[in-house]
C-alpha cells in the first residue's frame, strides 16, 4: 500500500517537473520574443532618426538653392553629396 502511494507521488512529481520545465521554456521563449520585439522597435526608431536627418539635410540644401537663386558654387565638391553641401555652404 505505501509502495503504491510512493509510486503515485513519483508520478505526480514527474508531472510537476515536466510542468515546471514547460513553464521555464515558455518564459524563455516569451523573453526571447520580447527582446526581438524591442530590438525591432529600436531599429525602426534608428531608421526614423536617420530619415529625419536626411530630410533635414535635403531641406537645408533646398534653402541654400533658393537663397542663392538656384546656383550653388561647385568648388571641387560633388553637389550630390547633400551632407557635404550642407556642411560647407
Amino acid at each position: 500500500m505505501w509502495e503504491e502511494r510512493l509510486k503515485e507521488q513519483e508520478v505526480r512529481l514527474k508531472e510537476q517537473e515536466e510542468i515546471i520545465l514547460t513553464r521555464r521554456r515558455l518564459i524563455e521563449y516569451i523573453w526571447s520574443v520580447e527582446r526581438q520585439f524591442f530590438q525591432k522597435i529600436k531599429d525602426v526608431l534608428n531608421l526614423e532618426d536617420s530619415l529625419n536627418e536626411k530630410e533635414r539635410l535635403i531641406l537645408n540644401v533646398e534653402r541654400k538653392i533658393k537663397r542663392t537663386g538656384g546656383k550653388i558654387k561647385r568648388t571641387g565638391r560633388n553637389i550630390l553629396n547633400l551632407e557635404e553641401a550642407h556642411r560647407n555652404p
